[in-house]
């Protein structure tokens, strides 16, 4: 049983016409209040999955927006500006690979990059593996190199920390 609200069709139709009313700020990179285009709490709908990215997309101050109408789809993140779509893919909803990629290869078509994070990957804490390390009495180097692994890793924090860059 799920622990998250589900979207209606009348609350998707209605956060369709919300993002319509911003996309042209959003295309030009203007940071607005997520929880200002959509009056509710986002929260309160998405996956524990979802709610971890949401996290690391937070924490680190990155303007993505959840529950993006693009095309024919809602996904989960999007930085609009930079045409970046973050899934989070759990074993609930995505076990139809061929279909994810259908839908991916749409969205590609359409501009945007596609990342997926599998669900088990957004458990993994930054500040847990540094604590870890710093028990190892790991030298500067060592650290350095674990944490260019970290950021090489499918984590969403990894990802997000890789993105910092890009938008």
């Amino acid at each position: 049983m799920n622990t998250w609200k589900q979207f209606s069709l009348d609350d998707r139709a209605k956060i369709r016409e919300e993002y319509k009313k911003v996309w042209h700020k959003l295309t030009q990179g203007e940071r607005l209040d997520p929880y200002a285009i959509w009056p509710h709490n986002w929260y309160l709908y998405m996956s524990p999955i979802e709610r971890n990215v949401w996290q690391d997309i937070r924490f680190y101050g990155q303007s993505f927006y959840p529950q993006v109408p693009i095309g024919n789809f809602f996904v989960d993140f999007a930085n609009v500006a930079s045409r970046i779509i973050i899934e989070a893919d759990g074993k609930e909803y995505h076990q139809d690979k061929a279909k994810d990629e259908a839908r991916d290869h749409q969205l590609k078509l359409l501009g945007w990059t596609v990342y997926r994070v599998d669900g088990r990957d957004t458990f993994p804490e930054l500040d847990v593996l540094q604590e870890e390390w710093n028990h190892q009495e790991l030298s500067e180097d060592e650290q350095e190199m674990r944490f260019e692994e970290f950021l090489n890793a499918g984590s969403s924090q990894a990802l997000i920390m890789r993105l910092r860059g890009v938008v």
